[in-house]
């Protein structure tokens, strides 16, 4: 069970620290007309979000356990992506709220 809550917290963290630098969307929509801009934000969000996991990995969570957590993590999102190229509207609020962390490939659904 701790195990369990442990992941589930680490996930929540990692995926909500997504959310909230993809959620400033509008603003960011007047900068995506420069390709350069927004790959660079994608860098640095991609950057980020790993020193936050490796922030977790080293104070908070032990070895075995973010093995566990990191497979846990990229089974979600390969789960999504799938869920993403079957389903419009799931592909629509994905792509509304995480444009801002995909390459152009990946908003239209490939």
């Amino acid at each position: 069970m701790h195990l369990t809550l442990l992941a589930l917290i680490c996930i929540i963290v990692v995926f909500g620290f997504q959310f909230m630098w993809s959620s400033n969307h509008e603003n960011k929509l007047k900068l995506k007309t420069k390709k350069g801009v927004q790959e660079s934000s994608r860098r640095a969000q991609h950057t980020l979000t790993g020193l936050v996991i490796a922030f977790l990995r080293i104070f908070f969570v032990p070895e075995r356990e973010a093995v566990l957590i990191i497979a846990i993590s990229a089974a979600l999102i390969f789960s999504l992506h799938l869920i993403r190229l079957h389903n419009t509207s799931f592909q629509k609020f994905f792509t509304n709220h995480f444009s801002d962390l995909l390459r152009t490939s990946e908003i239209n659904g490939k």
